[in-house]
């Protein structure tokens, strides 16, 4: 899609209301748009997707207050969205190294690495809908500051109430994983009682 693509129904739903005259005037922009989003993102598909969020977004003002440069106006809505998603992008990147920095150790070492792997999915599996919702969050690279915001909460309280539930889980099933070993160390019971083995001895 090198072109920017005549205003369909299909944007108009998916999208919002969108303004015919800032939508033409995004078609003008497109390829600068179009470049911008190339060299930032190395993906002008996303600059698509960005621009129309522009697009949407400058529909909404302009229905309010008159807006007097309409492209410059739209350009500068553009930018922020593209420097939004790179600066998203590489704090995702920073995470993701950052964490396998950390596994690291544990990756040198296969039964630790399975070890880990198995706690963690039993603890995702036990987690309640909210704490499930949050580990997925944070396996996305969210931040507690950007969860929070979801959750109408501050990122201490989702920080305080996620580790508190996860530690729960942990001690429950460190507590289970404890009594299985002692059941199977223990020694096997007699099928019959002593004293009716006694009694046999005698006979």
């Amino acid at each position: 899609m090198l072109e920017w693509p005549p205003l369909t129904e299909v944007y108009t739903d998916e999208y919002g209301n969108i303004d015919p005259l800032v939508y033409h005037a995004a078609g003008e922009l497109w390829p600068q748009a179009r470049v911008l989003a190339l060299a930032k993102l190395g993906d002008w598909a996303e600059g698509h997707r960005l621009l129309l969020k522009a697009v949407v977004n400058v529909s909404a003002k302009q229905t309010n207050a008159e807006i007097h440069n309409l492209q410059d106006y739209l350009f500068a809505a553009y930018r922020h969205n593209v420097f939004a998603a790179l600066k998203k992008a590489k704090h995702r990147q920073a995470l993701t190294e950052q964490r396998a920095d950390e596994l690291q150790p544990t990756l040198r070492d296969p039964a630790a690495a399975l070890q880990t792997a198995v706690l963690i999915e039993e603890l995702r599996q036990r987690m309640d809908e909210w704490t499930k919702e949050v580990f997925e969050w944070m396996l996305l690279g969210y931040t507690s500051e950007e969860i929070g915001k979801q959750l109408g909460m501050s990122a201490n309280h989702v920080r305080s109430k996620f580790d508190k539930r996860v530690k729960k889980l942990q001690k429950q099933i460190d507590q289970e994983t404890r009594t299985a070993t002692t059941k199977a160390v223990s020694p096997p019971q007699p099928i019959f009682p002593a004293s009716l083995l006694k009694g046999k001895a005698k006979e």
